[in-house]
């Protein structure tokens, strides 16, 4: 095992995290089989928290167009924050290291904190402080999620979830929605429109060639996971304060991502939208919210 990472293990279920690359979950098996896309020993050399098994969003989700948004009267531009994509992407909560606030038995709790200083405003330009507490047991994780504005000012504030499955032709993905955004060419949420038959996921359908990489409004949990050639199962619920889901599935790959997050992507460009979940935070104020998997059998 990797010297940097932490590992938690409750009955046959394991869970390994690197709280310098991000926070991230690396790897999380149960009985041997992996619950997280596998990372290879490459990808670990690249200290990329976006290569590993999941990360967390904060204190955005998804993309900020061209990197550009307003917000309480003021304009304000933020840098890109990877090579691979036009728009600033998924926070920097992902780019920087985490510490361990608390560790006990198979639980852990870790944080970090931006100071929105100097520099450091062109990558996000209020001050803030996240945390997450990760409790395992045999059959479940659990991982809760909180930011907190701790600059003078509020600020627009999200929180989410970036987990990798392994994707098999055999695997069966099932969620409810209200609706579907399409995307425009660069990526940006350009039309809010009925869920396409050809995304539908009620029921349950083969993941394999869904070929998404969007975000669907007003999902129900739960989201179901099926692997049944392995006779397994994950289920994922979370707390109302994720009301959307971005559904990710290259093609490809051998894996995919149902993030649950707070608000639509590129949610700060769409006041327009009463339900894009961009939370302003007062300073001082704290958002929090829990989100939870269950493995069961295929």
């Amino acid at each position: 095992m990797h010297p940097e990472l932490r590992e938690l293990r409750a009955g046959d279920a394991v869970l390994q995290v690197w709280p310098e690359v991000g926070g991230a979950l690396v790897a999380w098996r149960k009985a041997g089989l992996p619950l997280l896309r596998p990372v290879p020993l490459e990808m670990m050399g690249q200290r990329d928290a976006r290569r590993l098994g999941a990360f967390t969003l904060v204190p955005f989700s998804n993309r900020i167009g061209w990197g550009r948004f307003g917000f309480g009267g003021r304009e304000y531009a933020i840098r890109r924050n990877t090579p691979d994509h036009r728009h600033p992407i998924h926070g920097n909560g992902w780019e920087r290291p985490w510490t361990v606030q608390a560790a006990a038995g198979a639980s852990l709790q870790l944080g970090f904190a931006h100071e929105a200083v100097g520099e450091a405003r062109a990558i996000w330009p209020f001050s803030f402080r996240a945390e997450n507490r990760i409790v395992l047991t045999p059959d479940q994780l659990t991982v809760t999620l909180s930011v907190e504005n701790t600059g003078p000012e509020t600020m627009p504030a999200g929180l989410g979830l970036h987990p990798f499955f392994p994707l098999t032709p055999d695997t069966e993905l099932s969620f409810r929605a209200g609706d579907v955004w399409i995307n425009d060419a660069a990526n940006l949420p350009a039309e809010r429109t009925p869920i396409p038959d050809r995304w539908r996921c009620d029921p349950a359908r083969l993941a394999q060639g869904l070929g998404l990489d969007n975000c669907f409004n007003a999902w129900q949990p739960p989201v179901r996971i099926g692997w049944p050639e392995r006779r397994l199962s994950l289920t994922m619920e979370a707390d109302k304060l994720f009301g959307h889901l971005v559904v990710y599935v290259p093609e490809g790959k051998p894996y995919f991502a149902t993030e649950p997050v707070s608000h639509m992507n590129d949610g700060v460009n769409h006041p327009e939208q009463p339900d894009n979940g961009v939370r302003a935070l007062a300073p001082g104020e704290r958002m929090t919210g829990t989100i939870r998997f269950q493995v069961g059998e295929g």
